[in-house]
């Protein structure tokens, strides 16, 4: 089952300032002063910022699959925790740099470490998650 990532207003506030730093500052600068190589540059700057937040917005999701949770965040993040090393699951809004593009978080404990996430519908992801691990666990 898959579930899309929920997104949070401080989301979108970061990334706008990003791109107004990023892309359209050095674009009016290069505009301002009648610059060629600082217009390249914020061209430049714009693709590469877009190239990598459009990303995290269309392609971040959570699946749970038959042995693993399946973690998507854009290019970035492409990672599978199987079910049997999870420890632990509890609701969190920990601010710390995550996967979660929402403070409205589910920390997951495991063998390698610990991730935040944040799926829409989080009690029901939650819900099933559970069993999942509960049926690995049972084999």
């Amino acid at each position: 089952m898959k579930f899309k990532t929920k997104i949070g207003w401080w989301f979108h506030l970061t990334m706008l300032v990003i791109i107004a730093i990023g892309c359209a500052m050095p674009l009016a600068l290069g505009i301002q002063y009648d610059s060629t190589s600082t217009l390249v540059v914020g061209a430049i700057m714009s693709v590469i910022t877009l190239v990598v937040i459009l990303p995290m917005y269309l392609n971040t999701y959570y699946v749970l699959e038959n042995e693993t949770l399946h973690i998507r965040c854009g290019f970035i993040v492409n990672m599978r925790i199987p079910y049997k090393d999870i420890t632990m699951i509890y609701e969190t809004k920990d601010p710390s740099a995550s996967i979660g593009l929402s403070l409205d978080r589910i920390s997951i404990n495991y063998s390698k470490g610990e991730v935040l996430i944040s799926p829409m519908n989080k009690q029901e992801f939650m819900r099933l998650l559970n069993e999942y691990i509960e049926q690995y666990k049972e084999k």
